[in-house]
């Protein structure tokens, strides 16, 4: 019972850490899927050097100095997270003073800070399992231990389901760090115990692993089975990694969606290493099929299909590729003897899927198409199971034509998937993809020279358009319009009248550059600040490839500055070195997904003490599958502002529909609104208000389309 409780307390520990600390990283590098695939990969990273600890300290020292050596390494972990506290103001969570000042290297900065901040606590949480786990062997060699891995796994399960719907809603951030090293606290007392135990299961001198009772049942495994360690488990660490980025680029980027598949992940290794009754060929052979042709029916559907729908198939895609994956593992686990080797490897692939996914694919791909090869990957690892062990699909005479069957199905099914890769990249005259997403510049109406242009995308959402007529580059177009939310924001404001040319003008600030097309709206005169995370977005919008030139062309004072834009103001604030912004637009989209971060309600506290007194916030909230319009109503609320909507059908041939949310206490500019078609006020009814987002919970199914 000891040992039980020891490693599902750990396994629940192990879980909670990551979204809070995802969390806590999100908003400092642009709260992109990245940011969590990143983390992801560090997790992955660290539960291997977890597992080498405990193969390490359980097959090369005896028992009593397995106990003193990681019992040492419990209190180092205590030690730190106390001096964290003092430091940090609360362990864990690297200090603000840590923030990045610009965008350079992400993925170097986010590992560097979870190194410091959860390193070594996750190092000894997640050698922990297979430690006890061989301790328990070793006090009871009759029981099998990969029980209590499963219920490893469901520690890790109910730490993932309780974060977004009771913790996360509940504790503030900071407060949840100390929770958590409280209940670490306890663990180690408890993991210290039972090292104790496990030295007075016999003499000091005892081996720290008996010698089995059966030869046969230590034979070596073939380099097959061990290649298949790798292998099984690699592929489900990258279907996990790619169905989230897949779910988080098209919806939002929340804990909710980072612990939704990473449960359904655990939930498959609970379910096939519990037992042999839970995973079956016969089920989940047919189940592959079908998951294959729901994920690849949802890719060719793309944004339109609805967010739930996208959740549910990808999700489920993802699960059952999971079963299969680590049902097949449990097949060919070994004997308890070669546990910490196994783990070991299971660890290592794990970590080569999430690298796969992490660093490889943006570097290698011009796509997101990790998700097109880990769900290829999968069923041609269950094909190679079927013909390892000579099943139906392998079999001759009159079954043959089944295994002809499934072959044919294999190779549509690939075929199917590179069709789709290849439209996607629409024969590009651009194409890029970093850690902030995928970037293309199309050509857009080639045949025609008065509607030809240019159309800058991020991922599958157009993010800029620019007329190649050089009578029309100046114009603003897609959600820029004149008639749209920051068109009548930045033309109608009133100190616009008050202006006198050669003076001065409008300061405006705009959170996004996209292809600079908010640029065409401002006047000559007029400061124009623009806030961009992507550099590969920036050299664009300044003219790489001659595609783009609303910032050349516009007669503003225009700078763009890098980085989070959150952090950025933040700094500006603290400096106290620039004026007020009259106008002050949110515009800021990965692919579909808003960053969240940026429309909580500490984030518009920001933004309206960066404007002036009568200065108006411009929120664009086009999308597809989310409802933000409440929530910036509930924030309008709460800051005593008031709000209106704008709402735009499509104006051809470069105008596209759009919805703003406009914030303000400027009375004379919500007069002069009056009258003016598709302006809404309130911006929604008192009864559809919602409590604001906050950066300590965000209720995203509540606004789900």
């Amino acid at each position: 019972m000891l040992f039980a409780l020891t490693i599902g307390l750990g396994a629940f520990l192990l879980f909670l850490v990551q979204p809070m600390v995802g969390k806590c990283l999100l908003p400092w590098f642009g709260a992109t899927p990245a940011v969590w695939t990143t983390c992801l990969l560090f997790f992955q990273v660290v539960l291997l050097g977890g597992y080498a600890w405990a193969h390490l300290v359980g097959t090369r020292l005896r028992i009593r100095a397995q106990a003193v050596a990681h019992g040492g390494l419990l209190l180092l972990s205590i030690g730190l997270m106390a001096w964290q506290g003092c430091a940090w103001s609360s362990p864990l969570l690297p200090d603000t003073s840590l923030r990045p000042l610009d965008s350079a290297a992400p993925v170097a900065r986010i590992l560097g800070l979870l190194a410091i901040g959860v390193g070594l606590p996750f190092l000894l949480l997640s050698a922990t399992g297979p430690l006890l786990q061989s301790w328990s062997h070793r006090a009871t060699p009759g029981r099998s231990p990969y029980r209590l891995f499963a219920l490893s796994n469901a520690g890790s399960l109910l730490a993932l389901a309780g974060y977004p719907f009771v913790v996360e809603p509940a504790l503030p951030l900071r407060l949840q760090a100390w929770a958590w090293a409280g209940l670490y606290l306890l663990f180690a007392t408890a993991c210290i115990a039972s090292a104790w135990r496990a030295v007075r299961q016999g003499p000091v001198g005892t081996p720290a692993r008996p010698a089995p009772s059966r030869p046969e049942a230590v034979a070596p495994p073939t380099r097959g089975i061990r290649l298949a360690w790798l292998l099984l488990p690699a592929c489900a660490s990258s279907m996990l990694m790619a169905s989230t980025n897949q779910v988080c680029q098209e919806v939002a980027i929340v804990p909710l969606l980072w612990a939704l598949p990473l449960g359904l992940y655990l939930l498959s290794f609970i379910l096939t290493f519990e037992g042999d009754r839970a995973y079956r060929r016969s089920v989940f052979g047919p189940a592959l099929i079908l998951a294959c042709a729901g994920s690849l029916w949802a890719l060719f559907q793309g944004p339109s299909l609805g967010a739930p729908a996208q959740i549910a198939v990808h999700s489920g895609a993802m699960f059952v590729c999971c079963m299969v994956c680590h049902g097949e593992l449990a097949r060919i686990r070994p004997h308890p003897s070669l546990l910490t080797s196994f783990y070991l490897r299971v660890s290592l692939g794990g970590v080569l899927g999430g690298a796969f996914v992490a660093l490889v694919a943006p570097l290698a791909f011009r796509g997101y198409w990790e998700l097109h090869v880990s769900l290829f990957a999968t069923a041609l690892l269950f094909r190679m199971a079927l013909a390892r062990d000579g099943g139906p699909a392998t079999v001759r005479g009159r079954r043959f034509p089944r295994r002809v069957l499934i072959d044919v199905l294999l190779g549509a099914f690939g075929a199917a998937l590179l069709v789709h890769a290849a439209a996607a990249l629409d024969a590009p005259a651009f194409a890029s993809r970093n850690f902030y997403g995928v970037l293309r510049v199309l050509e857009s109406g080639a045949d025609d020279p008065e509607t030809a242009s240019w159309q800058l995308r991020n991922g599958t959402t157009l993010h800029g358009l620019q007329p190649r007529n050089p009578k029309a580059r100046r114009i603003p177009t897609t959600y820029y319009t004149a008639e749209g939310g920051l068109g009548l924001a930045i033309l109608r404001h009133p100190a616009r009248d008050a202006i006198v040319p050669g003076v001065g003008g409008l300061r405006i600030g705009v959170i996004g550059l996209g292809a600079g097309t908010a640029a065409a709206l401002a006047s000559a005169g007029d400061s124009l600040r623009f806030y961009e995370i992507n550099p590969d977005v920036v050299d664009l919008a300044e003219g790489k490839g001659g595609y783009f030139s609303y910032l050349s062309d516009s007669q503003a004072n225009i700078d763009v500055v890098g980085g989070d834009a959150r952090l950025s103001i933040e700094r500006e604030l603290a400096d106290g070195a620039q004026p007020p912004f009259d106008v002050l637009a949110v515009d800021a989209f990965t692919s579909d997904s808003i960053p969240t971060h940026l429309l909580t309600i500490e984030a518009i506290e920001l933004y309206v003490r960066r404007i002036a007194g009568d200065g108006i916030l411009a929120f664009n909230i086009t999308n597809r599958h989310l409802r933000l319009d409440p929530v910036l109503q509930s924030a309008a609320d709460r800051l005593g502002l008031s709000a209106v909507t704008v709402t735009r059908a499509d104006l051809p041939p470069w105008g596209k529909a759009s919805v703003w949310v406009l914030l303000t206490r400027n009375a004379a500019f919500l007069k002069g609104l009056a009258g003016v078609p598709g302006v809404e006020r309130p911006a929604n009814p008192t009864t559809d208000r919602r409590t604001p987002w906050t950066d300590e919970h965000i209720d995203l199914m509540a606004i789900l389309r």
